[in-house]
């Protein structure tokens, strides 16, 4: 920077890579300063954007239940931010250009809740059903007649860290995949609020037998999923302040060695040609850059013909959602009134909000959601009731 005096005090604006600015009579004179602008992909970062891809997917997946899983978040970071922090380092996943185009995922062992509450511990060999360390007593069972005060029971009386009020919650994420090879996940939500009223709920009115089965005198899966399984253990206090166990996706799926290691990653930017990666000399290695460890350029291939297989057709499933007493108050799903049952595409999350009519008090829903307000995710046709009690 310089100050100029003479002939130059009365010049004012830019010439060239030199600005001029008066200020109190003195000319101020500065360069420019020349912000460089970083290409958004390059065959440097994508390993690591690719890395991303399969994360950001499962976050999309879950999102509907992350809102409330970590208890600590730095200053202004969303759930998406601290999701990706705490698994960006896991074993990583590389998918296909154009299978992270029809948004294609594979499940993995990522944290999906971190906090306070004491982990819930899951044992069980490949291929076999997953059981937990939550006891729940020798010679229990669970069947139809199984009410939610029995099993409620079982939790807080064998378990010490469990009180009367937690939500004790399993997700199923399925592996699955598409006709055209394209592996994509879907999300199964039990949820239930450890409840010691004698209210004659039962707990199959509730929860599916996949989450809360017995083995063995603990909690268990009732079979073997291809996929993942998490079991989460939260709680709220007076305050409203939420409180979560710190837990990872239990992972019995084939597809995590098929699309991890280095042989993944090779083919994974192979199909990113853009960037010219499936060539034999890539550029921007061997040029002071070097290639990711164990990755190696993939010789060009033969286009074929162009035989892509069509989109499958979404899977519809059915929200049924009813009042007890009829008549008790009204029904909106997505900010509209229902009237009759709603058809949505599976694995969609819809917003679900009732208000009770003049005279009538909001008890709870059939799965024991306490919040006339509330989201649930629909893999599966279902029916959701109303419960109110008279003023």
């Amino acid at each position: 920077m310089a100050i100029l005096t003479g002939i130059n005090t009365r010049m004012h604006g830019s010439v060239g890579d030199w600005t001029f600015k008066k200020t109190d009579g003195t000319i101020i004179v500065s360069q420019k300063v020349e912000k460089k602008k970083h290409p958004l992909r390059t065959t440097d970062n994508l390993p690591q954007r690719l890395r991303w891809a399969n994360l950001a997917r499962l976050f999309y997946v879950f999102r509907g239940h992350l809102r409330l899983s970590f208890e600590q978040k730095e200053c202004l970071n969303s759930d998406f931010n601290t999701f990706m922090h705490y698994n960006v380092k896991k074993n990583a996943i590389y998918l296909p250009k154009d299978y992270i185009d029809q948004g294609g995922c594979v499940v993995n062992d990522y944290m999906v809740t971190k906090g306070s509450l004491q982990e819930i511990k899951v044992t069980g060999a490949a291929g076999a059903a997953k059981v937990t360390n939550i006891v729940l007593g020798d010679g229990f069972v669970i069947n139809n007649s199984t009410t939610v005060k029995a099993f409620s029971d079982a939790v807080v009386k064998n378990n010490t860290e469990f009180l009367y009020g937690d939500q004790l919650s399993c997700y199923i994420i399925r592996q699955q995949q598409y006709s055209g090879g394209c592996p994509y996940v879907t999300v199964e939500c039990y949820e239930l609020l450890l409840d010691g009223t004698e209210n004659g709920v039962r707990l199959r009115e509730i929860v599916n037998e996949k989450g809360f089965s017995v083995s063995d005198g603990k909690l268990a899966a009732s079979e073997a999923v291809t996929g993942g399984i998490v079991w989460v253990h939260s709680r709220k206090n007076t305050s409203r302040k939420s409180y979560v166990s710190t837990q990872c996706i239990v992972v019995d799926n084939p597809y995590v060695d098929t699309y991890s290691g280095a042989d993944a990653l090779t083919e994974a930017l192979g199909t990113f040609n853009d960037l010219a990666t499936n060539a034999f000399l890539m550029p921007g290695y061997g040029n002071g850059h070097s290639l990711p460890e164990g990755v190696t350029p993939v010789p060009p291939e033969p286009s074929p013909d162009p035989d892509p297989d069509p989109d499958p057709e979404p899977t519809t499933v059915t929200l049924t959602v009813t009042c007890s007493p009829a008549n008790c108050g009204t029904l909106h799903v997505n900010d509209e009134e229902y009237t009759e049952p709603v058809e949505v595409e599976s694995g969609k999350t819809v917003t679900l909000r009732f208000e009770p009519a003049a005279g009538y008090t909001f008890d709870r829903w059939s799965d024991n959601v306490r919040e006339a307000e509330r989201e649930v995710t629909l893999t599966e046709d279902t029916t959701l009731t109303v419960s109110c009690s008279e003023d």
